[in-house]
């Protein structure tokens, strides 16, 4: 009986594919693409926020937007906070890597000599 090596076989006999189961050059498997998912957070928000309200006949967006707006007339300086970023983004954040304008250095740390320095040996 001869040996049979595994790698001489097809992979898989499915349309489109090359007898050792790798697509030919040119080939598109998924022409479409992934397909959207539709059940991220942001997708769910966003179905929910553009209903209408069966209560005030606007949609939730539009009231959740005027009910931030009434906080912020009230003084909540939460809400305030909020309504700003969203209106003008977050304020951009800068971080300071001087010391007193000068440049940092990295730092060095020196175990002094004696019985506390477990590598110091001492010639005894």
């Amino acid at each position: 009986m001869a040996d049979s090596d595994s790698s001489d076989q097809p992979i898989k006999s499915v349309p489109n594919r090359q007898p050792n189961g790798t697509f030919g050059k040119g080939n598109i498997a998924n022409p479409r693409g992934r397909p959207k998912r539709g059940w991220t957070w942001a997708d769910i928000l966003a179905k929910t926020a553009n209903r209408v309200s069966p209560k005030s006949k606007k949609k939730y967006r539009i009231a959740i937007a005027e009910a931030l707006l009434m906080k912020c007339l009230e003084g909540d300086v939460a809400a305030i906070r909020e309504f700003m970023n969203r209106m003008d983004g977050l304020p951009q954040q800068f971080t300071d890597l001087t010391s007193g304008g000068q440049q940092i250095v990295g730092f060095r740390y020196e175990i002094p000599h004696g019985t506390d320095n477990p590598d110091h040996q001492t010639d005894s």
